[in-house]
């Protein structure tokens, strides 16, 4: 009994250290004392006001096609980086964006920390001291952190990564409604579609890899089962993002980002030390040991692309652990091999070895390869744990307090300066009926009129849209933005047989109709112009997959909530069926 109870009140402490101590420790960054947030908060906030407004005006159906406010009319919901339907979008259709940023931030931390609790618990078979360790470790884990309060809230989704991990190797098959199987996979398919539509497409592999690399450390956990029940899950998930994905994937084949460099570094050694600093040291400290090092270098890499920290008291627990190493099958050590190797060839430079990672999809597009060292993650955290096997109770306790110690006073200067965006517009906007987009914005030409500070995505809170806007999908300095005859000023005039605003549709479903990318609304049009001036919908024409995708995506809501209705109202069903 009283084992239970040192249990419970380990869990019970760990949720209230992060409950009490993540809110404060984030909240100094939304806004920071200077009253700014991180640099990408100049394209996540503006897009969260677009679609608080555009739900005002019509609710979660249907879903925001498209957007004026941006680089005179851009894709929004085809656009694989927008969030309409994620958590941070819904928190910003009730509060204003800075505070639905620090909400999520910290909420999903305490999610992910009970869903490593679980796993731990679950799976893993430790008891709840430790459990409660590797949950305070995964929550205050620097990767999360650090993305949200620089603004790239594509990744927030990642730190739910254990509820995945706990559906899939689960050794329990979860029954579906009257179904006696299929519950795993349909609860893991359901958060791969909340990750996709949240934005976090982009690192989806390497984060299905750090699922399949927890296998050593869940002792017992079946790798064929994990493999079937996760091709379940992928199908799954297909199914209820196939209208997103086909429309998103219109879209980036207008815009291929095959033409960064790979950075890396010249060596085997110098690529693991930059790994291991990673995943358990400071990022400031990770980014300076390594900067002076990296080569093939395109862009300035900054310190939150280091950001991966699990802390240094899980590393001393692994070194301390290394004798005890976890009994596993050799094909689980694999599991666990590979994408490693992988994480850790991607930050290997030779020309050669360059080239022929250039040439691979998905890593070919990639400019951070640094990110794949997610893999360790989840893993680290559970290894760190299983370490703590058979010492007192307060070496975990020390441990976890400790982790949180470092959190809090390593250094964050980098973190503390970030001066370049001001929500202020934004904020104040969002207290507000949305404005019509009436003028095209030259954003330097009229910030140095005005004297104003707006992003290049803010001027939509003044009824612009500015030209120069901010979508990597265009490139990191916009060099595939095909700006056309769009120009200052307003945008129902017309020029050449052309209203001065781009047609969205013809980014992503061109052939079907008529147009090309980046081709602007035509003098005959007027009634369109003022739909989405407005965001309300206006007529475009779909293709044939992208109506298929339509209908599958509608057919799998369906179905998924008719189960999830069916076990709710069947206890008895929805229990263990098997072991």
């Amino acid at each position: 009994m009283r084992a239970v109870s040192l249990d419970r009140r380990a869990t019970l402490y760990g949720l209230a250290l992060v409950a009490v101590i993540h809110p404060l420790w984030a909240g100094r960054w939304f806004p920071t004392a200077s009253g700014t947030v991180g640099h990408d908060f100049a394209g996540t906030l503006p897009a969260w006001l677009e679609g608080a407004w555009w739900f005002r005006e019509n609710g979660l159906l249907p879903a925001p096609w498209f957007t004026p406010a941006f680089c005179g009319g851009v894709p929004l919901y085809a656009d694989p980086q927008s969030g309409f339907y994620s958590l941070p979008q819904l928190l910003a259709f009730v509060v204003d964006p800075v505070r639905a940023a620090w909400i999520a931030t910290s909420g999903l931390a305490l999610l992910g920390y009970l869903g490593m609790v679980r796993l731990a618990r679950d799976v893993a078979g430790l008891g709840g001291v430790l459990a409660a360790l590797a949950g305070v470790v995964w929550a205050f884990q620097d990767f999360h952190l650090a993305r949200m309060i620089t603004g790239q809230f594509g990744f927030h989704g990642f730190v739910l990564a254990p509820w995945a991990a706990w559906a899939l190797w689960h050794p329990t098959e979860r029954a579906l409604g009257p179904l006696r199987a299929g519950g795993n996979s349909v609860g893991a398919g359901v958060l791969f579609a909340v990750w996709l539509h949240g934005g976090l497409g982009t690192l989806l592999v390497p984060t299905g890899l750090a699922l399949l690399a927890l296998a050593p450390a869940l002792p017992g956990a079946s790798l064929p089962r994990f493999v079937a029940r996760s091709v379940g899950a992928v199908a799954v998930a297909l199914a209820l993002c196939a209208a997103k994905l086909v429309a998103s994937m219109s879209f980036l084949a207008r815009f291929p980002r095959e033409d960064y460099q790979l950075p890396g570094f010249e060596g085997l050694p110098t690529a693991l030390v930059a790994a291991a600093a990673g995943v358990f040291a400071p990022s400031q400290w990770t980014w300076a040991l390594t900067d002076p090092a990296l080569v093939n270098s395109q862009w300035k890499v900054e310190p939150h692309e280091w950001a991966y920290g699990l802390g240094l008291p899980a590393a001393a627990l692994l070194l301390a652990g290394l004798r005890r190493r976890p009994a596993a099958a050799p094909l689980a050590w694999l599991a666990l091999f590979l994408p490693a190797l992988l994480a850790v060839a991607l930050l290997v430079w030779t020309p050669a070895w360059n080239t022929f990672l250039k040439s691979l999809p998905i890593v070919g597009q990639t400019s951070f390869p640094f990110r794949w060292l997610i893999v360790f993650l989840p893993v680290v955290c559970l290894g760190a744990a299983r370490a703590a096997v058979g010492l007192p109770a307060w070496v975990a306790a020390v441990a976890a307090v400790a982790t949180v110690g470092q959190h809090l006073l390593q250094p964050a200067d980098f973190y503390d300066a970030q001066a370049f965006y001001d929500p202020a517009p934004v904020v104040e906007a969002w207290q507000s009926p949305a404005p019509p987009v009436t003028e095209v914005v030259d954003r330097e030409e009229r910030a140095a009129t005005l004297g104003v500070g707006y992003g290049p995505n803010d001027w939509a809170v003044q009824g612009g849209t500015a030209i120069r806007c901010y979508n990597p999908i265009f490139g990191y300095r916009l060099e595939h933005l095909p700006v056309g005859t769009l120009h200052p000023g307003p945008v129902d005039a017309i020029e050449g047989g052309v209203y001065n605003l781009k047609d969205p549709a013809c980014y992503v479903f061109p052939d079907e109709n008529g147009c090309r990318p980046g081709d602007q609304f035509g003098a005959d049009r007027t009634a369109d112009l003022a739909a989405f001036t407005h965001r309300r919908p206006y007529p475009f024409t779909r293709s044939e997959a992208q109506q298929v995708a339509d209908v599958v995506t509608a057919l799998a809501l369906g179905l998924v909530g008719l189960a999830a209705a069916l076990a709710l109202r069947s206890p008895a069903a929805s229990g263990p069926s098997s072991r």
